[in-house]
């Protein structure tokens, strides 16, 4: 798992690309996109970025998948048919790619295992903290991880709730991210810290 600070508005569409490479070469992944604001998702957010890609893949490239969820919050691989007794059944790669705003509830990740959770704007997230460890169990197992945390972006409007994103960047060993060389301050430290992209 990493945590990762940006001020930059490139890694929405980086992220969004690999829920993309999620959704098109691993069958049955599920990548959750958690953000505070439905805002941060649609309008110009990572999951419009995320579907501007799939529909330039679907139309472009020998990798489109046919939808068997299409909904402005959740895309899911997959289609339906009919067995031999007449019942419908799916079939496909079944992967998906989920949003999900959380409301100032961050009882809402609960039990959602993924091969890839991002946190969008997670400056302006006021329950990360909560939600973060909360979601912890759904991509690790005995401190074990199988699947990828991701927490970016750092908010910079006045109400933006940046101490836990700080808290993420110097302590990361705290929320099982993936710790850096402190390089980026001017005073001398040993700690780690998480990766800042200036």
């Amino acid at each position: 798992m990493c945590a990762l600070k940006s001020r930059r508005k490139g890694y929405s569409y980086k992220n969004a690309a690999m829920a993309c490479r999620n959704y098109y070469l691993i069958p049955n992944s599920k990548t959750y996109i958690y953000a505070s604001n439905k805002q941060y998702l649609t309008e110009d957010g990572i999951l419009t970025k995320a579907w501007d890609y799939m529909n330039f893949i679907d139309k472009n490239t020998a990798w489109g998948k046919k939808r068997s969820v299409n909904t402005q919050m959740r895309k899911r691989a997959g289609f339906f048919t009919r067995d031999e007794y007449g019942n419908e059944v799916e079939l496909g790669y079944k992967s998906e790619i989920i949003g999900v705003t959380l409301k100032d509830n961050p009882d809402v990740v609960r039990g959602k295992a993924g091969k890839l959770i991002i946190f969008e704007e997670a400056g302006s997230f006021s329950e990360l903290g909560a939600a973060w460890q909360i979601a912890r169990p759904s991509v690790e197992q005995d401190g074990v991880a199988f699947g990828t945390m991701i927490a970016f972006g750092t908010g910079g409007d006045d109400n933006s709730h940046f101490f836990t994103l700080k808290d993420m960047f110097y302590h990361p060993e705290g929320y099982n991210c993936v710790g850096f060389k402190n390089i980026w301050d001017e005073s001398v430290t040993t700690e780690e810290c998480g990766f800042f992209i200036p």
